[in-house]
């Protein structure tokens, strides 16, 4: 019995073996009912399950983290198609002119038709030009053209939808850094009113792109 008890480890020394292999695991393999059987007797059970059963919740959450992010990812690659397809259709509304409706033929008694009589030209119809779009609507199409993704890759870029290359009629998701989106809208600008340092109002123009860059409405999306 003295011998039996010389050769088991103390408390100190059966923690230090069982934090090893639990640190270890899982390419240490399990050793959880290996330490219940070796080290029962200088350390209580529950103490053992225990430090287990937390490094077995430690693996399950490091592994449901990817497929987090993934489920995230998907979301605002869908938020953003949506966004750019309203974008499209806002678009289109603006710049499409309204359609004169065609004059609809009167018919003509059967001896009128045997003896044409020329017609008089009708005047060309020139269809009323949409108004310009006010700086709101201006700054709703760039919210669903456009979102600022926080974290792609380690970076913060510019999402837009854009024709495809091999389909002009399919619209895909494209991402831009911002000295490529600035360039983008370099030519373009808006006006905005601002106040001097003497408390009077001016107007100024500045680059489409820094002024929705800036504006606190502008689209951005968080993983």
């Amino acid at each position: 019995m003295t011998e039996l008890l010389a050769t088991l480890p103390t408390a100190e020394q059966a923690s230090r073996i069982i934090a090893a292999d639990i640190k270890a695991y899982p390419q240490g393999g399990d050793k959880r009912e290996e330490h219940l059987r070796l080290f029962g007797a200088v350390l209580s059970r529950e103490v053992i399950k225990g430090a287990w059963a937390a490094r077995y919740a430690e693996l399950r959450k490091d592994a449901a983290a990817p497929q987090k992010f993934e489920r995230r990812a998907a979301e605002l690659k869908k938020e953003a198609r949506s966004a750019c397809q309203r974008a499209i259709l806002f678009i289109r509304e603006l710049t499409q002119p309204a359609t004169a409706p065609e004059p609809e033929d009167t018919p003509e008694p059967e001896a009128a038709q045997a003896e044409p009589k020329p017609r008089a030209a009708l005047p060309a119809v020139i269809p009323p030009q949409p108004p310009p779009a006010s700086w709101d609507d201006l700054l709703t199409v760039m919210n669903n053209q456009h979102a600022i993704i926080d974290n792609v890759g380690g970076k913060t870029v510019i999402a837009s939808w854009e024709p495809s290359s091999l389909d002009p009629t399919r619209q895909i998701i494209a991402f831009q850094n911002k000295d490529s989106f600035v360039l983008r809208y370099s030519n373009r600008y808006a006006t905005i009113e601002i106040t001097t340092m003497r408390g009077a109002t001016t107007q100024a123009d500045v680059p489409l792109s820094q002024w929705w860059l800036t504006h606190h409405t502008t689209t951005g999306a968080n993983p």
